[in-house]
């Protein structure tokens, strides 16, 4: 996940999210965990991997956890300083978007875009 290269980053991120479907117990909890570390590092390219890990993970987790959680995290880094990060959200809104309500969606993440 820490990886320089963003191929790296983009397979270990599949890895996380195929492992969820053997581990079973608890994978939430350690995958939001992961997530929200890389959502608040300091590195722009590790931000946009928690983005694209979260997008990934966003139909197993539930409109509980993706309305509190991500919708949250995602809304922050929709005002981040570098253009990279707000792109790589803007591409990776799919999934989110399908798991949460229309008034979610519309009260925080649509008014990024107003």
């Amino acid at each position: 996940m820490y990886d320089e290269k963003e191929d790296v980053r983009d397979r270990a991120i599949q890895v996380v999210a195929d492992i969820r479907t053997v581990v079973k117990e608890d994978w939430k909890e350690h995958v939001v965990r992961l997530a929200l570390n890389l959502a608040h590092d300091e590195d722009a390219k590790l931000r946009e991997s928690a983005i694209k890990l979260l997008n990934e993970v966003s139909a197993d987790m539930g409109q509980e956890v993706n309305e509190v959680f991500i919708v949250t995290e995602f809304k922050a880094l929709g005002m981040d300083e570098h253009t990279s990060v707000k792109c790589t959200l803007a591409q990776n809104l799919t999934n989110v978007s399908k798991n949460i309500s229309t008034d979610v969606f519309s009260s925080k993440l649509f008014p990024l875009y107003d």
